[in-house]
């Protein structure tokens, strides 16, 4: 398998949501999305009830999941699923941030509203007040890349950082 693009893993992870799926083919090394409408229709066998472009990612559907009834069989294993929205806890990796400030009032005000009704919306427009959003996106970024990283050498996946 040759080496994955970490940027690759990086620019999906940081997009998707509870609608989506990300997989790595190990045979191609590609990153490819897959939301739970092309997972649901890849249990239709007529590709005509949907449009032409929404083809190709419900064949790649149907492939994971073949490839995931192989692997309870004890065969397959040519895709692998990502880290989900789920796995990683944006909610942490804000208190982590928060909890790291050196600034105690600045720490203590991140901390406050990071919990209630629109944690995420109040964490982010206080991060702006307080001129921390540069701060916040590097430490952000480098948590996904920790994760990105910790997850390729769970799966022995070979990374190239260069890109």
């Amino acid at each position: 398998m040759p080496p994955v693009k970490l940027s690759a893993i990086l620019e999906h992870l940081d997009t998707q949501n509870h609608e989506t799926h990300l997989y790595l083919d190990k045979q191609t090394s590609e990153v490819f999305v897959l939301t739970d409408e092309d997972i649901r229709a890849a249990e239709d066998d007529d590709l005509d009830d949907y449009p032409a472009w929404q083809h190709e990612s419900i064949e790649q559907a149907k492939a994971v999941q073949a490839d995931e009834d192989a692997n309870e069989k004890g065969e397959g294993g040519r895709f692998l699923s990502l880290p989900s929205s789920f796995d990683i806890h944006e909610w942490d990796i804000m208190r982590q941030f928060a909890d790291k400030l050196e600034n105690e009032a600045q720490s203590e005000t991140l901390r406050r509203v990071l919990h209630g009704r629109g944690a995420f919306r109040h964490f982010k427009d206080r991060l702006h007040k307080l001129n921390l959003a540069d701060a916040w996106y590097k430490f952000r970024d480098d948590r996904y890349r920790q994760i990105a990283l910790d997850w390729c050498t769970e799966n022995n996946i070979e990374v190239d950082p260069t890109v």
